[in-house]
């Protein structure tokens, strides 16, 4: 009896074993069983659940290649096998090659200001590739870089953080480095400023009064004559804005707007409206004054391209514009009520 127990232990002991080893064979899998790729591309396969020596191959080098690290290189169009061979065991992946991709790798913005402790900056990246894409900062002690959580197409959006002031370069690149772009970064430190705030409304109707003049424009202008040579328009990207001093907001759904951090000085604030129709009014009274005001104003202060686009877009009667002076530490309210709408 007692020797029957010990055969029955052995027997039991022997199947764990063979259970163990069959489990340890089972885990071993190939990180893809199947890939597309386009010619001139990387990918990387990965053999996972075993530490033993990996031999890898293809079934035919002129479609695509494997190096030794399980890299495959992208030939020609075509379909081909790259097997990964450990302790006597093949895994295969199939591989698709695709005609090469145009690949488009860009940035919104090539140079980035950003003033030490205003909320980081946000980049527009597009790209048409099949790699991934990474991001780099050449100085992590200026700035520091992260990515949206997900893809809008063929877009993406970089934050670029600021941490102390100088410059960096944020590289982004293709994981294999085929393509890349570099993005200028600038933080500083902008001691003297101070805040504006204000609220805009125009007369809807006698029975309902003023409103919230929802989505109009708040531009702050510098009157020093800083901005002769600025040409953005309406429009001004934030690359136009950080380097002439011209801030711009947008009024919300309770009318109110708000600048955080203006650099002390002399502006006109100008409030270009939304939703009065005043202007259409004017306009038909007396077309040949309808541009004429807002442009002379500003003569001194900005391009005769913007002046025009400007005044063209709004003005002068729907427009309103004050001189400010925005103190440090200090808060300057500039608000308006445009008057009846005509429409």
């Amino acid at each position: 009896m007692k020797r029957i127990r010990n055969l029955l232990l052995m027997l039991l002991a022997a199947l764990l074993a063979l259970s163990s080893l069959l489990l340890s064979v089972g885990a071993v899998n190939l990180s893809a069983s199947s890939i597309t790729m386009s010619v001139g591309t990387r990918r990387t396969l990965t053999l996972n659940g075993t530490t033993k020596k990996v031999k890898w191959s293809s079934s035919s080098k002129k479609i695509a290649t494997v190096s030794a690290k399980g890299v495959v290189s992208a030939k020609k169009k075509g379909k081909c096998v790259i097997t990964a061979t450990a302790e006597g065991v093949k895994y295969r992946c199939k591989v698709t090659v695709t005609p090469k991709k145009k690949v488009k790798l860009k940035a919104s913005a090539a140079k980035v200001y950003i003033p030490l402790g205003v909320n980081a900056k946000k980049v527009k990246i597009t790209y048409t590739g099949d790699n991934r894409i990474t991001s780099s900062s050449s100085n992590t002690n200026v700035a520091t870089t992260s990515w949206a959580s997900g893809w809008n197409g063929n877009s993406t959006t970089l934050t670029i953080n600021p941490v102390g002031t100088g410059t960096a370069t944020i590289t982004v690149a293709e994981v294999d480095g085929s393509h890349r772009v570099k993005i200028k970064v600038t933080v500083k430190r902008e001691s003297k400023v101070g805040t504006v705030t204000g609220n805009v409304t125009f007369h809807y109707s006698q029975s309902r009064g003023y409103l919230p003049d929802t989505g109009s424009r708040v531009f702050l202008i510098p009157r020093d004559g800083s901005a002769k040579k600025y040409t953005g328009g309406v429009n001004p990207t934030e690359a136009q804005s950080e380097r002439w001093h011209i801030y711009r907001a947008q009024v919300d759904g309770v009318g109110n707007y708000a600048f955080d951090r203006v650099v002390a000085g002399s502006y006109y604030v100008v409030i270009l409206s939304k939703n009065t129709s005043t202007g259409d009014y004017y306009k038909a009274q007396s077309p040949e004054n309808y541009y004429k005001g807002i442009a002379d104003s500003w003569s001194n202060l900005l391009s005769s391209q913007t002046r025009t686009a400007l005044s063209k877009a709004y003005g002068p009667s729907r427009s309103y514009e004050a001189i400010i002076t925005v103190r440090q530490g200090s808060n300057t309210t500039a608000s308006h009520a445009f008057p009846y709408s005509y429409s």
